[in-house]
């Protein structure tokens, strides 16, 4: 695992448990983790996870 995979790892687990744990917006998880504005994090999560992140909270409440 390249340093660069591993920390792109560890940002997503953060992404994840700020999502679904606090329930917090996009827009705030992006600030939190430090993203340039919430579009470049939703491109960054789609990425790794496949779905954005308001779909992936969606799957994980069975809201969608």
């Amino acid at each position: 695992l390249s340093p660069k995979a591993y920390l792109n790892r560890r940002l997503n687990q953060e992404a994840i448990k700020l999502l679904v744990g606090a329930g917090a917006l996009v827009k705030e998880v992006a600030d939190q983790l430090r993203f340039a504005d919430e579009y470049y994090f939703s491109r960054f999560f789609k990425k790794l996870n496949g779905v954005p992140p308001a779909r992936y909270r969606q799957k994980i409440f069975g809201l969608g």
